[in-house]
């Protein structure tokens, strides 16, 4: 990792693998990224490799840096050159200028500059091609850009009277959107409108040159240094604090594992006595009922592998042929004979939503198999975009549902540990604006994965679902704390997490006969809930981003689970009225990543 510290007059920032990051003005965050995307025909971003990253900072008045990437990928062979500047008088400015060495589909190159979720309601003066408006960014997620042809764009800065920042784009035009529908904690303004055909054919030997100037104004230049730890993950003095007390504040609600027939197989008998320990209260699968050879046996699979672990079965369908009715009939009457325990059954037409006549469908094919108790759910098995965007166009079916569920994951656009957990407040912004939307139904989150499982906004041939190493250390184990911590807070009325097998899995199968092997997030998160599944939500607060906490109260206890979600150790301090608490609670060192659990007694 590429990483470094700037200051520009009033303007403090890091340069973090060719990405300006945290740029503050006056202390406050007024951007979050700035960095350049080269976006292929499915909206896959292409990392650069950088061969020149040389980075001068001249005291607090001047800093210089110059990149060359190449962004290399299939078909695609990219290369760019970019120069960083900062001054004394609080203007930053990133030029690109970048020459494709292949033919190839992309759907973007260029800029994009990400504004960070807490500006939202913030008003803006927004500079287009016909003249000036104003605005704000939206306090409720939006389905759509909320501004169009931007050439700059003006803000103040929160908490800082007087201060404000202007942002000016060069080389295309730019628009805006709402990054909180896919959990980013972000709005972005990025190049080349979607108005405009895509995926749009690049020519070797096509130049794109664009600049993004960032001024601030009317401020004051800070005393200290960049304050960029407390953002990305440093170290830090002053011991997190952490409080918690009796008092429920909700109740933990049924958690569910994915499973895929085809992918995961049969369950073997090592893995299912590991997973039957945990605190999981339904399998999910996902059957498409468009492939006509293979819907069959995977809801037979799934059926054998909900017996073997004892569990109901939530199950997803997606049918967007014109035999979707049919076969909804057929797919509902053969779970209603394998024996399974069905618990949920969600239904999904093209565009990866509910639409009327599919939720009609399968209601009609829950009664004729006896299954009419079964709740219907519906909404979007991809992300937060697309169930907004049918909700605002008046055509999800709210009426004919049970309640509503839609996917998340934290790497739709970013893939660096700081912008995943940055997601972790969005899931329940996302879930509290899903029940609005729906006029207080119940909100199923999930599946709620590490890495992306549908790409709705595709526009060719989308390969395997790609694993994601981490998802079996600690990082991710502490990042699903804090994803349970939210949700559950918001009142999310299940869960979904990951895969119950596999690569991803909470338990990976030995092959060959090998070991079964549980993840971190096994080890360290679900085997410390197992014994309060299903328990009360305590309250437990503290001032620190950085650590999450989880409380469960069951009769005269309470287990307090708290994780570090920065990349250093981290010393914490947890206080509970009227608790016997262990000693070790009054001060301790998370190593990164690390979960801690403490059980308090109550007399």
């Amino acid at each position: 990792m590429l990483k470094q510290e700037l200051r520009a007059g009033p303007i403090t920032a890091v340069l973090e693998d060719g990405t300006l990051r945290w740029l503050k003005v006056g202390g406050v965050e007024v951007v979050r990224q700035v960095y350049v995307a080269v976006r292929d025909r499915n909206w896959g971003t292409v990392l650069p490799k950088f061969t020149v990253y040389d980075v001068r900072q001249e005291a607090d008045a001047f800093f210089e840096a110059r990149l060359s990437a190449e962004t290399v990928r299939g078909d695609i062979d990219y290369a760019w050159d970019g120069v960083v500047t900062g001054t004394a008088d609080g203007v930053v400015t990133f030029r690109m200028r970048g020459e494709a060495r292949s033919d190839f589909l992309r759907n973007r190159i260029g800029f994009c500059v990400l504004h960070p979720d807490t500006l939202a309601g913030e008003p803006v003066s927004v500079t287009t091609p016909d003249g000036a408006l104003e605005g704000a960014f939206p306090a409720r997620i939006s389905p759509h850009q909320p501004f169009f042809a931007i050439r700059s764009l003006r803000h103040g800065v929160p908490g800082v009277p007087g201060a404000a920042v202007e942002i000016a784009f060069e080389g295309d035009l730019f628009e805006m959107e709402d990054q909180r529908n896919w959990t980013d904690a972000s709005f972005k303004t990025y190049c080349t409108p979607l108005s405009r055909p895509f995926p749009a054919q690049v020519r070797r030997g096509d130049v794109v040159e664009q600049s993004v100037t960032i001024r601030a104004i009317g401020a004051t230049t800070p005393v200290g240094g960049t304050g960029a730890a407390q953002a990305d993950g440093g170290a830090r003095e002053a011991p997190a604090l952490l409080r918690a007390e009796r008092q429920a504040v909700g109740a933990l609600p049924p958690l569910g594992a994915l499973y895929d027939a085809a992918e995961d197989g049969p369950i073997g008998e090592e893995a299912a006595q590991l997973l039957k320990a945990l605190p999981i209260d339904f399998l999910y699968t996902s059957i498409s009922l468009d492939d006509a050879d293979g819907w069959e046996a995977a809801a037979d699979g799934a059926a054998l592998a909900a017996a073997t672990l004892a569990l109901p079965l939530a199950v997803a369908t997606t049918a967007a042929s014109d035999a979707a009715a049919e076969r909804l009939a057929a797919c509902c009457a053969r779970l209603a004979g394998s024996g399974a325990a069905i618990c949920a059954f969600a239904a999904f037409g093209p565009g990866a939503v509910t639409t009327p006549a599919i939720a009609q469908a399968a209601r009609e094919a829950l009664a004729a198999a006896g299954l009419a108790a079964v709740p219907l759910l519906g909404g979007s098995r991809a992300n937060y975009a697309e169930l907004g965007r049918a909700a605002h166009a008046g055509t999800l079916p709210f009426e004919r549902l049970d309640g509503v569920c839609f996917a998340m994951n934290p790497q739709v656009h970013a893939f660096d540990e700081a912008s995943i957990l940055e997601t972790l407040p969005m899931q329940a912004l996302a879930v509290a604006n899903a029940r609005e939307l729906a006029g207080g139904a119940p909100i199923h989150a999930g599946p709620v994965t590490f890495t992306q499982r549908v790409n709705a906004a595709a526009t060719g041939a989308v390969g395997a679902r790609a694993h994601d190493p981490r998802e079996r250390g600690r990082f991710a184990a502490a990042w699903t704390l804090g994803s349970i911590a939210r949700l559950a807070a918001a009142g999310a009325a299940s869960i979904v997490y990951g895969d119950a097998v596999g690569p991803s899995g909470l338990v990976a199968q030995g092959a060959d006969g090998g070991p079964a092997l549980p993840s971190a997030a096994y080890r360290e998160l679900f085997a410390a809930l197992a014994p309060f599944r299903g328990a009360a939500l305590g309250k437990v607060a503290g001032d620190a981003a950085d650590v999450a906490a989880l409380a469960l109260l069951r009769d005269d206890r309470m287990r307090v689970l708290v994780a570090n979600l920065s990349a250093a150790p981290r010393e914490a301090r947890l206080t509970a009225l009227g608790a016997v608490a262990p000693g070790e609670a009054n001060r301790f060192r998370l190593e990164p990543y690390e979960i801690k659990p403490f059980d308090l007694a109550y007399e």
